[in-house]
């Protein structure tokens, strides 16, 4: 029955594509990051971080490939992006990995990009592009320069979150 629930889903995802952004947005806000567990293997070009996710969806969630570039009043800080895919399991809450890859000058230009996120300051905007989905069917989510509180509100990422990352580093 289950599986007859996530293909007639999925058949109405692909058949309505109106009604798909309402679709991920309602399992998108199902989805939160409740802290960060630990930081390993940090270095100017990448790091493990541990997360710890709730997925109240009764879907196994897989994130192939995330890009997340930061811009200063239009000027590009750096780019946070995944170097293998997330999984996150249904109807749970659990400590993931999110292997990271840092494209920026220098580490002191990642910590500065990241006090900037935590003001949520007003120049500060983001591009993103996120490829992820269930199994069998794989959506890829896009917007450029929105500004960084909306980004943060849409992933359910609070301040004390981005606060831990940075203690971390």
């Amino acid at each position: 029955m289950k599986r007859l629930y996530i293909i007639l889903l999925l058949v109405f995802m692909l058949v309505a594509p109106t009604a798909q952004a309402g679709i991920v947005g309602s399992i998108a806000s199902k989805i939160k990051i409740e802290r960060i567990e630990r930081v390993t293997h940090l270095s100017s070009s990448g790091a493990n971080v541990w997360v710890e996710m709730t997925n109240d969806t009764h879907l196994r969630l897989v994130a192939k490939f995330a890009n997340v570039e930061i811009f200063d009043n239009g000027k590009s800080l750096g780019v946070i992006s995944l170097r293998d895919k997330v999984v996150l399991r249904r109807n749970r809450t659990e400590t993931v990995l999110v292997p990271l890859r840092f494209e920026s000058r220098s580490s002191f230009a990642l910590l500065k990009m990241l006090r900037l996120v935590l003001k949520r300051d007003a120049g500060l905007t983001i591009s993103y592009n996120l490829r992820g989905g269930i199994s069998i069917y794989k959506k890829t989510i896009s917007a450029e320069n929105i500004a960084i509180s909306k980004f943060l509100d849409k992933f359910a990422i609070s301040n004390s979150v981005i606060e831990d990352l940075i203690s971390k580093l």
